[in-house]
């Protein structure tokens, strides 16, 4: 049995800022500051400074600009993991690593429709750099592609990687008793390791949407019942992952991938829709709630990302979460 974690300890992080506003005119406004980041397991640090302008051209419409400096801790895993020795002690390959770091540039456009009803746009760009990638120069993983787990890996932060993109957002205001929310992303995820190859990440799904809905009935003699439908519809362009070498994996009895074609195969498109019922009952000193939700209603199995099972010698492949249904009693008081 493989030992790859036994420690203990803290690992604090100490973060502060200062900010300045500047209202240089009724229309125009300045906020800029700093922010100061102190990871206390290694003593890494980074300052990072912001810029947001905010800008009304009228009473329906307004600008925004913002940039900044940011950075990140990995999970603590990833410090704390340690690799045997040939002298039988273990050492921590990855405790010294640097904050991952990216400069971000934002900029938006508000249109208020009316009081209940506004449109929003904004173009965005993120540069990733000091990212923790594995210290081989023939590797193509990155942290930046890691959703879960440890990386038992040797990582150095030298990697980079960029997320670029537009969204729109139309936005309805609880009024008149009902709601509803659009909003939709096209963007483009890429990362380079120490191979040099500019790859997809894993989440590099190219386009994204959701619609949120809701409708709220009251009645009673006193109005203190309500009957409510909310509903969510989301689809998501499949994300990346690297597909299985079949050939290899059938000779060595597990799965091996290409790893020639990091992130090159891509999911289906994820789409689900969700369905809340609830039935509301509001006293003067409680309020009763039952609801039921339904999570993927139509029930869609995407497919989702692929491995080799041995038993049938042929690729499997993982699929989203089939249909879960949830009864919910909250009493508030």
């Amino acid at each position: 049995m493989t030992r790859w974690q036994d420690s203990k300890g803290s690992a604090d992080m100490m973060q502060s800022f200062v900010s300045w506003k500047n209202r240089l005119s009724n229309d125009l406004t300045i906020i800029s500051g700093v922010h100061y980041t102190h990871f206390l397991l290694n003593n890494s640090n980074a300052i990072e400074p912001r810029l947001g302008v905010k800008w009304t051209a009228n009473k329906r419409s307004t600008f925004s600009l913002g940039a900044g400096m940011h950075s990140r801790i990995e999970s603590v895993s990833t410090y704390l993991y340690n690799e045997l020795q040939p002298d039988g002690t273990y050492q921590y390959l990855n405790r010294d690593l640097d904050l991952s770091k990216s400069i971000h540039g934002v900029l938006g456009y508000n249109f208020s429709v009316n009081e209940n009803l506004y449109v929003k746009t904004e173009l965005y760009y993120q540069h990733l750099y000091n990212m923790p990638v594995h210290n081989d120069s023939n590797s193509y993983q990155s942290l930046v592609n890691s959703s879960y787990g440890i990386p038992y890996i040797d990582l150095v932060n030298e990697g980079t990687g960029r997320n670029y993109g537009v969204e729109l957002t139309v936005e309805r205001f609880f009024n008149k008793g009902y709601y509803f929310l659009l909003t939709g992303s096209l963007y483009k995820s890429e990362f380079e390791a120490l191979d040099g190859i500019t790859r997809s990440t894993r989440f590099d799904a190219g386009y994204a949407s959701n619609f949120l809905f809701g409708k709220e009935w009251t009645f009673g003699s006193e109005k203190n019942k309500a009957f409510a439908l909310n509903t969510k519809v989301t689809l998501i362009g499949g994300n990346r992952y690297t597909p299985v070498d079949l050939e290899a994996s059938q000779a060595a009895g597990h799965t091996v991938y290409q790893t020639d074609q990091g992130f090159s195969a891509k999911g289906d498109p994820i789409f689900f829709t969700n369905i809340g019922v609830t039935y509301r009952i509001d006293k003067k000193r409680m309020t009763h709630a039952f609801k039921i939700d339904v999570r993927n209603v139509t029930n869609n199995r995407a497919r989702i990302r692929e491995w080799y099972s041995d038993r049938t010698q042929s690729i499997q492949y993982d699929t989203q979460l089939s249909m879960i249904p949830n009864l919910i009693y909250t009493l508030k008081f």
